[in-house]
């Protein structure tokens, strides 16, 4: 935005020069850097029915600061609004977890409830038999515990595919708001 103004006051000097109202180019810079920010208090003066000059200078500074404290506020209302929108995703991704936590907490206490009813289940059929029976038992005890856990397993694998849809869903939607807003612009 510097360059800007610092290239308009050259132009303006260039443009005062080739007229031949200021000889030297660095007057010609001086005058109309005290034009342009509308200072005025420079000591170069142009000729008596060139005064205007000074006040088409001074107007066109006033527009281009004008327009670069728009574009600046513009910059930092952008900021702001792509700070909320960065807020609400993390705010939506903490209560995900937070669910995603709870429905894994409760899978794996469903999982050690039906393990210790197994468990109970097993005691009881091994009560009063034989030995050769009580290892089959075990064994199928075994293979039930090894069967429900992978199907707790298999839960919990489903819940964080879910999470990581719903992430994408969210992200996808900030990708197409920012766009939306983007294409406003």
């Amino acid at each position: 935005m510097l360059i800007l103004h610092l290239a308009e006051v050259v132009i303006w000097s260039f443009a005062l020069t080739k007229m031949g109202l200021i000889v030297k180019g660095y007057d010609a810079i001086y005058y109309c850097a005290n034009c342009y920010t509308t200072l005025g208090m420079g000591r170069v003066d142009v000729g008596e029915h060139w005064r205007i000059m000074s006040a088409v200078i001074g107007i066109s500074g006033l527009f281009t600061f004008a327009w670069t404290t728009s574009a600046l506020v513009d910059v930092v209302a952008s900021n702001r609004r792509l700070i909320n929108q960065l807020e609400d995703e993390r705010e939506q991704e903490m209560y995900m977890r937070f669910a995603l936590r709870k429905q894994q907490w409760a899978t794996l206490k469903t999982e050690r409830g039906a393990e210790q009813a197994a468990r109970e289940k097993a005691k009881l059929a091994a009560a009063g038999s034989s030995l050769a029976e009580r290892f089959r038992i075990w064994r199928e005890e075994r293979r039930n515990l090894q069967e429900l856990r992978r199907e707790k397993l298999r839960e919990l694998e489903a819940l964080r595919r879910q999470e990581r849809l719903k992430e994408l869903e969210i992200i996808s939607k900030a990708a197409m708001t920012s766009s939306v807003d983007t294409k406003l612009k």
